[in-house]
């Protein structure tokens, strides 16, 4: 294989100057000394314990476990649920709508779109709607294709496009994905298409031309959530930067609907939930009790459904992804979705729209024309979504085997981290640091060697804009800086008066109380520290609980990095620990909670790492 000048050139640099140099030799030395004393001391042991006896034999996981064991009793009724599947006309006709637009079959789709649009064109003549040619010529050439009985995805094949993808995104791209049996003669499936057609034709005469198309496009992407769960987790994970909260609310509702579905009508279904579950549903009664007691009960409640929503879909995760093939394929879809954000991001710094720079201090920071928010409304937020995100990028491009992959993904991974310093929030560049820190002492530790090296050139070659406001994180002066200190100073006064009980979740709740404590008449809509508003609003038990979850999941985490033998689980168990670590780094600054999507993301990459420890305790059975 011959060598790249930029290789040779780097070779050349690593034998002769860094690999043989004293202060290298010294700093491996010394990274294996601690390696080795921390891999035998009892802090890590038990951190590697298996604690099956907590998960399964405490009251406390057996109280909070009971609607496991509620769906489990049902699951027991295993063939009963099985019939009344298997007897419903509505999913039977479901099936039969999902299958044969999955084969592209040309028969069934000429029938539907034809009675469509014929029926549509006569209906709307005959309530004087006038004569449409457009939907007339539709109709007659979707009769004309209803000849053909094809399946085109049978004749679709592994293209020069479809290959490149799967060089450079790493993985195998599936091409049987429907039942043969749905799309053969039969009567049914003609019926079938002819009574949606003509709803569609309802629908759009009565309500809206597009309301036909609509409604069946709505029936696809349900039935398709039911028949896989697999494709609703992966939807939901990549749309949920870009999507209103309450539709991808729905989206996580729809998901457990189809979870539950599936556990029910399968024989040998296993639920997962172990101790972090069972903290995690502590964590939903806790928050549901703060909302009865809220100074503003009615919002509260609201944003109650809203976290208990989006926390469930953790339990929906950790009981849909039990394959590595599934595990890295959704930690791909994450890392691509991330990408398509930043990539707004860029265009927003490119073509500056307005209101950007609503969170610049301009006379402090002159050089600062614009702090880019991307998709979620905040450059903080923005900041905090990207820290979930770019280490399990930066885990990605490190696993991969062929260097083309590798260059995606560290592309991808290069975009994110521009788009980080673009959004010129400190707080998550101190966290980015944290981050980088854990990621290479766990998976790359002797490049501490190379990094001592490189770290204090840094201030030499970063912009001064980005200096300058990094070296400001402490000075007063600064009104990002004065306004956070003021209300924390706020916050804390009243979580003296409210530590046990809280106060209850939301911009309203915190703004009844808040005013009464406010200092220099500094107004807020929460405490801008995750911890501190956690406690604020659940009060003790809600901050002790929400320690223990993070506690628990890192402990998990660990066992899971310990078990396997595979070292690409390990890494990306590393990326995974690193991005939460970081967001609670964040989460010292600011309130990471405030943004419902992010809490949906949170939530969500906390599932990932527990079907990856999951998934390494299969690989021991």
């Amino acid at each position: 294989m011959k060598t790249g000048y930029f290789q040779y050139l780097w070779l050349l640099i690593w034998n002769k100057l860094i690999k043989n140099s004293f202060i290298y030799k010294a700093l491996c030395a010394f990274y294996s000394w601690i390696t080795s004393k921390w891999a035998k001391s009892k802090i890590a042991s038990w951190f590697r314990r298996v604690d099956s006896d907590i998960e399964k034999g405490s009251v406390s996981n057996k109280i909070l476990g009971l609607d496991i064991k509620i769906l489990e009793k049902l699951g027991e009724k295993n063939e009963f649920f099985t019939k009344c599947k298997e007897r419903s006309f509505l999913i039977t006709a479901c099936k039969y709508l999902l299958h044969n637009f999955l084969a592209l079959n040309l028969r069934f789709m000429g029938i539907l779109f034809g009675v469509w649009l014929g029926l549509y064109t006569i209906l709307n003549y005959a309530m004087g709607g006038g004569f449409n040619q457009w939907t007339t010529l539709g109709a007659i050439f979707c009769g004309s294709i209803a000849v053909l009985n094809l399946n085109i995805t049978d004749y679709i094949k592994p293209t020069l496009t479809s290959r490149i993808a799967e060089y450079f995104l790493g993985t195998e791209l599936n091409y049987k994905f429907y039942y043969m049996t749905k799309c053969s003669k039969s009567r049914a499936r003609y019926y079938c298409c002819t009574i949606f057609g003509a709803l569609m034709a309802l629908l759009s005469v009565f309500v809206h031309p597009l309301m036909g198309l609509l409604f069946i496009m709505g029936i696809l992407f349900v039935s398709m959530v039911f028949y896989k769960v697999e494709f609703g987790v992966f939807v939901t994970a990549f749309l949920a930067p870009f999507i209103p909260t309450m539709v991808l609310a729905g989206l996580c509702v729809l998901c457990a609907c189809s979870l539950v579905a599936k556990a029910i009508t399968s024989k040998n279904f296993e639920w997962k939930f172990g101790i972090v579950g069972m903290f995690i549903m502590l964590m939903i009664f806790i928050y549901f009790v703060a909302a009865l007691m809220s100074f503003a009960r009615g919002k509260s409640i609201q944003i109650w459904f809203i976290y208990a929503v989006m926390i469930v879909f953790f339990y929906v995760v950790i009981n849909t992804i039990r394959t590595k093939k599934q595990f890295f394929d959704l930690l791909k879809t994450f890392a691509v979705s991330g990408f398509f954000v930043c990539l707004y991001g860029i265009y927003q710094y490119i073509f500056k729209p307005g209101g950007a720079e609503a969170w610049i201090d301009s006379e402090m920071f002159e050089g600062i024309s614009m702090r880019i928010y991307s998709t979620l409304e905040n450059p903080n937020v923005l900041g905090e979504y990207i820290l979930l995100v770019l280490p399990v990028c930066i885990g990605l491009m490190w696993t991969e085997k062929n260097w083309g992959s590798k260059i995606f993904w560290g592309a991808l991974a290069a975009v994110m981290g521009i788009v980080l310093i673009l959004t010129f929030s400190r707080g998550c560049w101190i966290a980015l640091v944290v981050a980088a820190a854990i990621y290479v002492t766990f998976v790359c530790g002797k490049l501490w060697g190379l990094a001592l090296l490189v770290l204090p050139i840094i201030p030499f070659v970063i912009p001064e804009t980005i200096l300058q406001r990094l070296t400001s994180v402490g000075d007063m002066s600064d009104s990002s800086t004065s306004y956070r200190v003021f209300i924390w100073m706020g916050s804390i006064l009243m979580m003296k008066d409210f530590w046990l009980s809280g106060i209850g979740m939301g911009e309203e709740a915190f703004n009844a109380v808040y005013p009464f404590y406010a200092y220099s008449a500094v107004v807020a809509p929460h405490s801008h520290n995750l911890f501190l508003q956690v406690w604020i609003e659940t009060g003790l038990g809600g901050i002790i609980n929400f320690v223990l979850i993070l506690f628990f999941w890192f402990k998990q985490l660990c066992l899971g990095h310990n078990l396997t033998q595979s070292r690409r689980l390990k890494t990306l168990m590393v990326s995974i620990g690193a991005a939460v670590c970081a967001f609670m780094v964040q989460g010292l600054f600011d309130n990471c909670f405030y943004n419902y999507r992010v809490v949906m993301v949170f939530w969500f990459i906390l599932a990932l790492g527990i079907a990856g420890v999951n998934i390494a305790k299969e690989e021991t059975k």
